[in-house]
């Protein structure tokens, strides 16, 4: 676990951050540099996972670290891949809130539920080439993450670099994508949640937000027009304006209902 460079003894919010498939933490810097210079930042890498339990492990036993080591709140944000891992965390009880960005419960979907993730078929073809050219799955995928619009203005250039996985890790996120089946833990789920979607979005598609708002007792949706899979980077700003506006917003409830 790695500690960002702000530190404070007893900060308000300590916020656990978990990345998507393929991605480092640097797919979050400029949206992190746009919320409160108070919040303690941790980020979760698991560029060098080896199998789809160690990227739970690790991310539970941050979890776990901050609710030993911070005084305040622990609010988890995670992004595709890292939304099934929030979810898993929230239901465990270490979390006062999440935010799920292009999040879902359930990433492989059946024949005729397609308009809510992908076929299990088509994840597997990504594991068969990366064994052959990781670096064209990397590019193919990277691309999918943007919509035309996007890939137009540059958008691509935001993108992080690629390779920053291991194979092993891109294979054992596969397999996360494949078997992770958040959607019965939801019901569960009664701590504030915040969605945050782009309607264009392929890879997670909209009918995957709208079934987690449905879903979990608390969830708050916000859609972002003209958008794709990647609004922590294309839309950093507006996306930090929803995350500190609805954090404030559950804040102030809390005190309210504490007096």
């Amino acid at each position: 676990m790695t500690v960002g460079t702000e530190q404070h003894s007893h900060p308000a919010v300590t916020v656990l951050w978990l990345s998507g498939w393929s991605f480092d933490d640097a797919a979050f810097t400029t949206l992190r540099g746009h919320l409160p210079a108070e919040w303690r930042h941790v980020p979760v890498r698991y560029e060098h996972a080896d199998s789809p339990e160690q990227f739970y492990a690790m991310a539970s036993t941050a979890a776990e670290a901050c609710r030993r080591s911070a005084a305040g709140r622990l609010l988890i944000i995670g992004w595709s891949l890292g939304s099934l891992l929030a979810l898993r965390i929230a239901a465990d009880g270490l979390a006062d809130g999440i935010v799920l960005l292009n999040g879902t419960a359930r990433f492989v979907r059946p024949k005729g539920e397609t308009e809510l993730g992908w076929l299990d078929a088509y994840v597997r073809q990504m594991g068969t080439e990366i064994k052959h050219d990781r670096a064209a799955v990397e590019l193919k995928f990277r691309e999918a993450l943007l919509t035309a619009q996007e890939l137009e203005n540059g958008c691509v250039q935001e993108l992080p670099p690629a390779e920053s996985w291991s194979t092993e890790a891109l294979l054992a996120g596969l397999n996360v994508l494949r078997n992770e089946d958040c959607r019965g833990l939801l019901s569960t789920i009664t701590l504030p949640a915040l969605l945050i979607h782009g309607v264009e979005d392929t890879i997670c598609p909209i009918g995957a937000a709208l079934e987690l708002q449905v879903r979990l007792p608390h969830a708050r949706l916000i859609t972002l027009e003209a958008s794709g899979h990647a609004v922590c980077i294309t839309r950093h700003q507006e996306a930090s304006d929803e995350i500190r506006r609805w954090w404030h917003e559950w804040q102030a409830a809390s005190d309210t209902a504490a007096i």
